[in-house]
């Protein structure tokens, strides 16, 4: 097991890293944090990322990371009240633990700033570098941000393993660990995550042909056109909208709320590395297929809903066995289920997270 010390908690307040304007907008939404605790973890290259706890300790069980997926943050899994996936796990005795990777949410994001105490030496002088950018890849979140949480939920916890559970990227970077059967992983589930999405039916395989303008503009500003869009989010039948969720899944507001909050800029790069995706045998790790190798001694599970145009459940079979639990009209289910409802559409409660559950218990 790598060495809990290369990722030292800092105590901070959880607003260090809110710009003021930031802090506003989510005044404005009435957000509410229903963590009971945020701390930060410092990863080998010095990002500090948010790491949210939910429910009480100590628990008996092996304690569960929540990552989010391209472009997201912790909305996805605490959205609000009636729709937190984080709250409901906790309240069923599991130590609950929502990572923000670098740029999202309460993480760290690129810029300057005035040093942070745990950046300075003995004598007070700066530990880290030249300001941060927006330049990391893919590999950055696998190696990096995931290292560090899960260094971090381990010696915060006294636990020897950790369950894990990725929405959409997030569950292709576990995937990654997986493959290099990472001891600390006790098992893990993706929901809406493919690793070859190649000869399915994906709305990115269009999107594939524009990662040109990456090299024009090498920051996508989703989060912010999100936001500003947000108040029209399905007010009409649009693309936009129907890769995120299935419309029927969905109440508008609750839907609205998380578009107007739950995004962030994208790097060039990352989309640039998650295209390999979309050509067989799909996502690497060096120069092995991922998705073909698993899986492996973790035990892994794979979830996706009947109307993903991101991830059909076809695709998320890949590396899961050639299985993946299915949601929607045809395997059973009240509604069929797109990309973020899977985690917060009308029907996710009982369909979606009690299956979640049930996975965690069955290998805890």
């Amino acid at each position: 097991m790598p060495s809990l010390e290369r990722h030292p908690r800092v105590d901070l307040p959880p607003d260090t890293f809110l710009p003021l304007r930031r802090r506003a907008w989510l005044a404005r939404h009435g957000v509410r944090d229903r963590a009971r605790e945020i701390g930060f973890v410092r990863t080998r290259d010095h990002w500090h990322l948010a790491l949210h706890r939910y429910g009480t300790t100590p628990s008996a069980r092996h304690p569960v990371l929540l990552v989010h997926g391209l472009a997201a943050n912790r909305f996805s899994w605490d959205l609000d009240e009636e729709r937190s996936f984080a709250t409901w796990l906790a309240s069923r005795g599991f130590d609950v633990f929502v990572l923000e990777l670098r740029g999202h949410g309460r993480s760290e994001k690129p810029g300057a700033r005035a040093p942070l105490p745990d950046e300075l030496d003995r004598r007070g002088r700066l530990g880290v570098g030249a300001p941060k950018r927006w330049c990391w890849d893919f590999d950055t979140y696998v190696d990096l941000d995931l290292d560090a949480a899960l260094d971090a939920v381990l010696a915060w916890t006294g636990a020897s393993a950790v369950h894990a559970i990725g929405h959409s990227m997030g569950g292709i970077a576990l995937s990654v660990l997986a493959h290099r059967e990472d001891p600390r992983l006790r098992s893990v589930a993706t929901v809406a995550s493919a690793l070859d999405y190649s000869g399915t039916e994906s709305v990115f395989h269009a999107a594939r042909r524009m990662l040109w303008m990456t090299r024009i503009v090498p920051v996508v500003p989703l989060g912010p056109i999100a936001a500003t869009l947000s108040p029209f989010a399905l007010a009409f039948p649009n693309p936009i909208d129907a890769v995120n969720v299935w419309h029927r899944n969905v109440e508008v507001g609750r839907y609205r709320r998380l578009v107007a909050l739950g995004f962030h800029p994208i790097p060039g790069d990352v989309l640039a590395d998650l295209a390999a995706c979309f050509v067989r045998p799909g996502i690497r790790d060096g120069s092995a297929p991922v998705a073909i190798g698993l899986p492996k001694h973790t035990p892994l599970t794979a979830l996706a809903g009947s109307r993903d145009v991101q991830c059909t459940p076809v695709a998320a079979a890949r590396h899961a066995g050639g299985a993946c639990r299915a949601f929607g009209r045809e395997h059973g289910h009240a509604e069929d289920f797109g990309h973020f409802d899977l985690l917060m559409g009308t029907h996710a409660p009982s369909a979606v997270w009690p299956e979640l559950q049930g996975w965690l218990e069955s290998h805890d």
